[in-house]
C-alpha cells in the first residue's frame, strides 16, 4: 500500500503486517479518545465506564473483585485503582459476600442502576450520529463479531 491512499481499505492481499498494526493501534487511540469525550459530561472515564458497566451486569449480588477483574482482562492493583474512583462517585460499593468473607465484592449502587440504562443510551445515541454514521449495520456487525473474537483468544 502506497503513503497516498492509507485513508482508503486496501486489499487484504496487499497490507503487510505492519500496516495492519497502525490501523489498529490508529483505531483504538481514535475510539479511546471518542469515549473519553462523550464520557466527560458524566465525569467518568472509559475504564471506569467499562468497569462500572460490567458491574452493573452482575445486577445486586454483585461480582467478586478478582472476577472483575479477570473479566476486564486487567490487573487486581489496576482495578483497585479505578474502583476507588468509581466508589467516590457514589457508583459502586463493596458488599459482603455472605458465603465466604475473604471474597470481596463490587456492586452497583442504586444511584448508578438508575443511572446506566440513561447514559447507554446517551452513548449509543451520539455514537449512532456521530462515530457510525459512515458504517452500515453489516460492517458495524462484523467488526463487533470479529471483536468478540479477538477478545476472546486464549
Amino acid at each position: 500500500m502506497n503513503a497516498s491512499n492509507r485513508s482508503q481499505a486496501p486489499d487484504l492481499a496487499d497490507i503487510v503486517t505492519y500496516q495492519a498494526g497502525v490501523m489498529q493501534a490508529r483505531s483504538f487511540r481514535n475510539l479511546k479518545k471518542y469515549f473519553e469525550e462523550c464520557l466527560n459530561p458524566y465525569g467518568l472515564t472509559s475504564m471506569q465506564w467499562f468497569i462500572a458497566g460490567t458491574v452493573y451486569d452482575y445486577g445486586k449480588p454483585g461480582i467478586a473483585m478478582t472476577t472483575l477483574a479477570k473479566d476486564m482482562g486487567i490487573t487486581l492493583p489496576s482495578l483497585l485503582g479505578a474502583l476507588e474512583g468509581l466508589e467516590a462517585k457514589g457508583m459502586v460499593t463493596k458488599v459482603n459476600n455472605s458465603g465466604d468473607n475473604r471474597v470481596k465484592m463490587i456492586a452497583a449502587t442504586q444511584r448508578f442502576i438508575e443511572r446506566c440504562p440513561v447514559i447507554e443510551e446517551a452513548l449509543r445515541v451520539k455514537f449512532h450520529d456521530t462515530l457510525y454514521k459512515n458504517l452500515s449495520v453489516d460492517e458495524l456487525t462484523t467488526f463487533v463479531q470479529v471483536m468478540y473474537k479477538i477478545a476472546n483468544l486464549e
